[in-house]
């Protein structure tokens, strides 16, 4: 049975940018920041549940005064903290993620200096990002990068990982733009192919240093080394091995007013952490089995490799079936 693993929480919906295709501001409106003890007690549920990692994302995070007593309760129960910023903060909380000793510091980026600011909506800021990133990083930060790959900086990738790698980063994430709620018209606009990504990822992977990933689930299916690695671990072709696409079986999301969804970009809702517990929400969801790859339909029912890939839920679910076929994949 898969176990728990990442609970990503949005403790705010405030920021301080206007990104053009942010999920977030499409969904929230007004401020909407869950209370502090609140907050603990669903922290110190996960960690009983057997979740590994906490994420504290945003709007931007670091807005809130309180972020820092959250790392330490996080901390005090033994779960790995992330938080994933855009990078515009002070120098006082710069220092103080120094010296919560955080496991991870996921900075969003979209481009070289032009590209980022004219998704991100604010000039000149990327200088200051790149400033707090390297001066996170000589402090002893684990920094990595996120960037959402679209139509507007496809074309820019090699830039960014050439800067980033001539300044030393680690890792960069790349993300194809999904769906969701109000910004499906824009994703329609925006959106690049898996094999564009792909194909980037591997032509700049040989090139530089900074490693390279991608959360989407089908790069599996493009790597062959890779699927005969998890072979080692189990079938990957009658469900005892696991991978790919993990939203509503071992990774959820839970947004500034506590409505949980099983990630970040599929507005399926499962139920309300102030009305209902972490547990008992997760019990309704194991008892249905609905995330289980076992109920896919379409192409995704029939491909073999539906137990280490599974699709993209999110772009499935714009059709209005969570278990419908990922209608984007070229393979």
């Amino acid at each position: 049975m898969q176990k728990y693993q990442v609970l990503q929480i949005d403790i705010t919906n405030r920021c301080n940018l206007r990104c053009q295709h942010c999920v977030r501001e499409a969904i929230n409106k007004g401020q909407i920041e869950p209370d502090f003890r609140k907050l603990k007690k669903i922290i110190e549920n996960a960690k009983k549940l057997g979740f590994k990692e906490i994420n504290f994302s945003g709007g931007e995070p670091t807005l809130r005064d309180d972020i820092f007593d959250l790392l330490y309760i996080t901390k005090k129960q033994g779960l790995f903290r992330a938080i994933t910023t855009n990078g515009i903060f002070n120098n006082s909380v710069l220092n103080n993620l120094l010296k919560s000793k955080i496991d991870l510091i996921q900075i969003s980026i979209d481009g070289p200096k032009k590209i980022h600011e004219k998704i991100r909506g604010i000039a000149g800021i990327f200088d200051k990002i790149i400033e707090n990133a390297l001066r996170l990083k000589s402090g002893g930060g684990n920094v990595i990068f996120k960037c959402v790959v679209q139509k507007e900086n496809i074309g820019y990738l090699e830039d960014l990982i050439g800067f980033l790698d001539k300044k030393k980063f680690k890792r960069i994430a790349l993300q194809n733009i999904l769906p969701s709620g109000k910004n499906y018209s824009f994703w329609e606009k925006n959106k690049v192919s898996d094999k564009e990504l792909f194909n980037k990822i591997y032509t700049l992977s040989e090139k530089y240093k900074i490693g390279i990933t991608t959360d989407n689930p089908k790069i599996n299916l493009f790597n062959q080394k890779y699927i005969e690695k998890l072979k080692e671990y189990g079938n990957i072709y009658n469900g005892e091995m696991f991978a790919g696409c993990l939203a509503g079986i071992a990774n959820f999301y839970v947004k500034p007013n506590l409505d949980i969804y099983p990630c970040a970009y599929i507005p399926y809702r499962l139920g309300n952490l102030y009305s209902d517990s972490l547990e008992n929400i997760l019990k309704k969801i194991k008892k249905t089995n609905i995330f289980f790859k076992e109920n896919l339909r379409g192409k995704c029912k029939s491909c073999r490799f539906k137990y280490i890939c599974g699709g993209c839920r999110a772009i499935a679910y714009t059709k209005g079936d969570i278990h419908g076929e990922d209608f984007s994949c070229d393979i």
